[in-house]
């Protein structure tokens, strides 16, 4: 982990050196509209949890399980994703949630991103160039949506039942209806879509990009997602996401921007969940 954060590192420092800063543009009110949708990406993780909690019969207030989501998320980032999962277990054991279902909500609710995640990488798998929004493009994610509703009845009925044995958990302890994982599916669907807006508008406040290149920008934003969030072994990520963001932003963009662009990204994605996360950990302290 080490190397890969010393040598990604090093390609961002270089590439951010050739920057001539002094003919930077920043638009501000697109700056705004990358926080907004960066902020939205937070929510949504909430109300998956929100969702799960319904559909497990054990609901809690939307307020406190966006202030659970917030607060647990910062795990990822001391020591990984496991501490995430744990952190989160621990706080919707603390609001008298069944061991059993504390410890699945973030299980399913990362698996289930995951998923929603590889679908919308699709555009740059597909292709190894920057993808317009296209009637292709638009056919080949309607086709993909039909085969990401069979995987999930699939994954309802047979993944998911498995998983759980290996964990020594009854799933009729847990069950999860169809229902509620296409909805928690829905919901990743959109925090993934929201988090590649935040790219593109962020891209857009440095350097002209056209419009059409957002199913890009959304399709870099899941697949560097999903590769942070395999990396276990990696907090929050760091150096993994950072380095798919800069190989397929260089493409796009150049590779001075996508350097720049990917640490402000860091930046930006840092500093809102430790603000959410503040207002969580104040939100379950004084609202029991």
């Amino acid at each position: 982990m080490l190397f890969v954060l010393y040598y990604v590192g090093c390609i961002l420092i270089e590439n951010i050196q050739l920057i001539d800063f002094s003919k930077l543009n920043i638009s501000v009110s697109f700056l705004i509209i990358a926080l907004s949708f960066e902020i939205l990406t937070r929510l949504f993780i909430g109300l998956g949890y929100h969702q799960l909690l319904i559909g497990f019969n054990t609901p809690l207030s939307p307020q406190t399980a966006l202030s659970i989501s917030w607060v647990s998320f910062l795990g990822r980032y001391f020591p990984g994703k496991i501490a995430l999962i744990v952190s989160a277990a621990y706080f919707l054991k603390k609001q008298n949630i069944p061991l059993k279902i504390a410890g699945a909500v973030p299980v399913i609710n990362t698996l289930v991103t995951i998923f929603a995640g590889l679908l919308l990488s699709v555009p740059i798998i597909y292709t190894n160039r920057p993808l317009s929004f296209k009637a292709e493009s638009v056919l080949i994610i309607g086709f993909l949506a039909l085969i990401f509703l069979f995987l999930l009845y699939s994954i309802r009925h047979h993944l998911f039942p498995s998983f759980f044995k290996r964990l020594r958990l009854e799933i009729r302890a847990i069950n999860c209806s169809s229902k509620t994982l296409l909805i928690c599916s829905a919901i990743a669907l959109l925090q993934c879509l929201s988090g590649g807006l935040t790219t593109w508008a962020l891209s857009f406040s440095l350097t002209p990009i056209g419009f059409d290149t957002i199913i890009w920008f959304i399709s870099i934003t899941a697949f560097s997602g999903v590769m942070g969030i395999i990396a276990v072994f990696s907090p929050a990520g760091l150096g993994v996401r950072d380095g798919f963001y800069l190989l397929f932003l260089t493409k796009t963009i150049g590779p001075e921007y996508a350097a720049l662009i990917t640490v402000l990204l860091r930046l930006l994605q840092t500093f809102i969940d430790f603000a959410l996360a503040i207002l969580g950990a104040l939100y379950l302290k004084y609202h029991r």
